[in-house]
């Protein structure tokens, strides 16, 4: 009938103890040198809501809804868009370092556009979606970041004024 007294766990703890420290002291070394090397990253996000208009089923011969893929790629093609992003690279002095194709490269592979989705249940009046840019300093994540939401919402803005004279004009001359 073997017993154990609580002094012979401290014994087994004295005769293991490399097997403790040892992982501990690999993982310290581990994290600092990850600190030292790996480089900084910063990523700012900003979040949107764009409202749809509402047209009424009988004008589209359809529910009159836009599905959420849909919704996503417009959001997405206005805010990767050439003119967004030259206008972008212009406005944050990109180009001053670099070719102007270059820095519209660079700003898209810096960027991500993610809807934001309801919750079950719950209706959302309008889209949201997030616009995400990394940098390696936080002040210029931020001020992209800034720059890319505002041409956005201008962008998106001035695409609705041009489809709503279209829309009618359209209107006009069918009646």
């Amino acid at each position: 009938n073997a017993s154990f007294h609580p002094l012979d766990y401290v014994s087994v703890l004295r005769r293991r103890m490399w097997w403790f420290i040892a992982p501990v002291v690999l993982a310290i070394v581990t994290a600092a040198a990850l600190v030292t090397w790996l480089p900084r990253e910063y990523k700012t996000q900003a979040t949107l809501g764009v409202s749809l208009p509402a047209l009424s089923p009988d004008l589209l011969k359809q529910n009159g809804r836009v599905s959420d893929e849909e919704r996503t790629r417009s959001i997405t093609q206005t805010a990767f868009s050439k003119p967004v992003l030259e206008r972008v690279a212009r406005e944050e002095g990109f180009e001053q370092h670099m070719k102007l194709n270059d820095a519209v490269a660079l700003i898209r592979s810096r960027v991500a556009v993610a809807m934001i989705r309801p919750e079950p249940g719950q209706a959302m009046a309008m889209d949201q979606f997030t616009i995400a840019y990394r940098d390696s300093t936080p002040e210029m994540a931020q001020r992209v970041t800034n720059r890319l939401a505002d041409v956005f919402v201008q962008e998106s803005s001035r695409k609705r004024e041009v489809r709503a004279e279209e829309t009618s004009a359209f209107i006009g001359k069918q009646l």
